[in-house]
């Protein structure tokens, strides 16, 4: 049973290391410490693997042809990790002392040329495989052999040097550091469990170690290169591992119970199948409270997901939103939150996301003791992704709404600005009227001069809006042709003919007379004749149309061009009403 149960448990840890291997192949080329772990999880699932197909075929006595190839392979696993150790066991003391002396300089060449010593590492496996392969007959030497010794000694010839180079006062390179520490930490464990090997049996050792000094080293380098976000899994792991283990043996010890081989078949079965039962349900069991440790429940996990937005949809100001998500991701862990503050020295885990805008979310320990792992660590920067998300539509909505004020706030001032061109220039054209005739008939000059009053009143006490009743602009209109009327006399004919259902509508100020200026310009410079002049509404459907109509010489010529005035009216409908509104010459 203790061979079956050794069986089961290398072909657990050899589960773990695929596991691990998969979950950093992704992350293998942020620098040599990642890939070297990839490295080693890769070659220890391999070499768990085929510890556990040899123990099996050693237990059913199936020693073949087959069981000494693996056999050889495992062997040969142990001296690659080893050389894969060479780069950042030693590669790590680079840190030169203030005053090197002779030795130190040494040893700092050797450091600084770790890759070429790891080379020479890997041409020694050559050496060595080669060489156990002319010695590989009789095959029966190769049986139950689990490693290569050479590799352990290489192991602690790598040992021996890192000391001498750290009592010679080099000292670890920042990038080498957490690896560095796990590695010493193996080697220590080695050294004992080789004391320990001395007063035990050689194959049951070989058998075990692995599984020890594998596992501890993922769990040590997982907690100082990742900062415990890779742990959970591992220890999540390791208990399945021991479920597994336990829940073997257990059927093992029920198949060789006396009491249960004197059963009935029917008997039997029905036993089976409350054994698999219970073992599921503990199984379940074990690993739901095991992960409640350090995370809160799924149920509670998964709100996440529209509690806080809900929350964060109610906050207004950015102040707001980064503390109610402080509270909510305080009140789901237990533990003390800062968004962009320090919490000071109680700072367990920070999480920070670089988009704009930035997001630095300090964590403290959960219930004040328990470290951040993975599961826990991925839900806080779900957290914080809302909240980044939210602030990013916050500043979004207040640059379009502050582009539409100053869209708004240029637009009126164009607006203003073509009002101010148009009553300068009416009035202008006006007084140039009335100069030809105030000296020849006073009489009509004091008479046209009172139009003007009244035009020039309408003018300057006009409001700065975009749009007027008709009826307003028709008073100027009335009062521009009755001036224009007396300065030309029988050469000019005029008539304006509005519903007054339509003298309410709007239209832009100062937008009709100077059509009509233009109007009477260009048809009595044109011809001989006498000018007539028609001012017309229309409601036709959902469109109002006011017409200028005259029987001039029309648009050919030199009257093509209406100038400043036309141009400004088109300007003036573009922007108060788009494609809605268009002024047409015809």
């Amino acid at each position: 049973m203790t061979a079956f149960a050794t069986i089961i448990l290398h072909a657990a840890v050899c589960y773990l290391h695929v596991i691990f291997a998969w979950r950093f192949y992704p992350r293998r080329h942020e620098d040599y410490s990642v890939f070297a772990f990839w490295m080693m999880m890769s070659l220890w699932a391999l070499m768990h693997g085929l510890y556990a197909i040899e123990l099996f075929l050693e237990m059913t006595g199936t020693i073949t042809a087959f069981y000494y190839a693996l056999t050889v392979t495992s062997y040969f696993i142990l001296p690659f990790v080893t050389a894969l150790m060479i780069p950042i066991f030693i590669g790590e003391l680079t840190v030169s002392p203030p005053t090197p002396h002779a030795l130190a300089r040494l040893l700092l060449a050797i450091s600084r040329n770790s890759h070429a010593l790891f080379y020479l590492a890997l041409a020694l496996c050559g050496v060595n495989i080669g060489w156990s392969l002319l010695h590989l007959f009789p095959l029966e030497d190769w049986y139950g052999q689990r490693a290569d010794i050479k590799a352990l000694y290489g192991v602690y010839a790598l040992f021996s040097l890192w000391f001498v180079m750290l009592i010679s006062g080099i000292r670890p390179d920042e990038r080498w550091r957490e690896m560095g520490k796990p590695l010493r930490i193996l080697l220590v464990a080695l050294v004992g469990m080789w004391l320990i090997r001395g007063s035990s049996d050689s194959n049951r050792f070989w058998s075990i170690e692995p599984v020890l000094s594998t596992v501890s080293f993922s769990f040590i380098f997982s907690w100082y290169r990742f900062r415990l976000q890779f742990i959970d899994m591992i220890l999540n792991q390791c208990v399945n591992i021991l479920l597994l283990v336990l829940a073997v043996t257990g059927l093992g010890q029920l198949l060789a119970h006396q009491a249960f081989i004197e059963m009935e078949d029917s008997s039997q079965y029905l036993l089976l199948f409350a054994y698999c039962l219970a073992a599921v349900a503990a199984y379940r069991l074990v690993n739901h409270w095991f992960s409640r440790i350090w995370t809160p429940s799924s149920t509670v996990l998964a709100e996440v997901h529209g509690a806080l937005p809900a929350i964060l949809a109610d906050c207004e100001s950015e102040q707001t939103a980064i503390r109610e998500t402080e509270d909510y991701i305080a009140s789901v862990f237990r533990c003390k939150v800062g968004i962009n503050r320090s919490l000071g020295t109680s700072t367990a885990n920070s999480i920070r996301l670089t988009d704009a805008p930035a997001i630095e979310v300090n964590l403290g320990y959960i219930r004040d003791w328990m470290p951040w792992l993975s599961r826990a660590n991925e839900w806080a920067q779900t957290a914080a992704l809302y909240l980044q998300n939210h602030l990013h539509m916050q500043a979004s909505h207040a640059s379009l709404i502050k582009t539409e004020e100053l869209s708004t706030l240029a637009a009126r001032a164009e607006l203003d600005a073509m009002r101010a061109q148009i009553r300068p220039h009416f009035m202008f054209n006006t007084l140039n009227s009335i100069h030809s005739f105030v000296r020849e008939e006073p009489e009509l000059a004091e008479k046209t001069i009172e139009r003007l009053s009244e035009l020039m009143r309408a003018v300057l006490s006009a409001p700065d809006e975009d749009t007027v009743p008709l009826h307003q602009e028709l008073n100027v209109v009335r009062n521009y042709l009755a001036i224009e009327k007396a300065r030309f006399g029988d050469r000019l004919h005029y008539e304006i003919s509005i519903d007054p259902g339509d003298e309410q509508q709007s239209i832009p100020p100062f937008s009709l007379q100077p059509l009509v200026e233009n109007t009477i310009k260009h048809g009595l410079e044109g011809q001989f004749s006498p000018l007539s002049v028609t001012v017309e509404a229309e409601t036709k459907d959902s469109s109002f149309t006011v017409r200028v109509i005259d029987n001039g010489p029309g648009l050919s010529g030199s009257n093509h061009g209406m100038g400043m005035a036309v141009t400004n009216i088109r300007e003036r409908l573009d922007r108060l009403y788009a494609d809605s509104a268009q002024l047409k010459l015809t």
